[in-house]
């Protein structure tokens, strides 16, 4: 992986990890809650913290499908330049 890569991950990490941890914080909140607002709290907190692993997960997937694809253009690139395949113009075509 490239820096640029490891540094994008490092962001999407952290940004994940406050949103999961404000949102387990929210959930520890909720089971002290009392009345009508515990049900509300936690399913507010719940999806927060399904949605940030969510995240995380999608992010992860397309950095792994860059990396893929990357790796399959260096390959292409390398096989047409040591191509002995020389490409003549056919009569017919003119």
């Amino acid at each position: 992986m490239s820096e640029q890569q490891v540094k994008s991950l490092k962001v999407i990490k952290i940004v994940t990890t406050m949103f999961w941890l404000s949102g387990f914080s929210l959930f520890l909140v909720s089971l002290f809650a009392s009345g009508i607002k515990q049900g509300y709290l936690i399913s507010i907190s719940l999806s927060i913290m399904v949605s940030s692993i969510l995240t995380f997960g999608f992010c992860i997937f397309i950095k792994i499908m860059e990396e893929a694809s990357g790796k399959r253009r260096a390959v292409q690139r390398q096989h047409r330049s040591t191509s002995t395949f020389v490409y003549k113009k056919s009569p017919q075509l003119y």
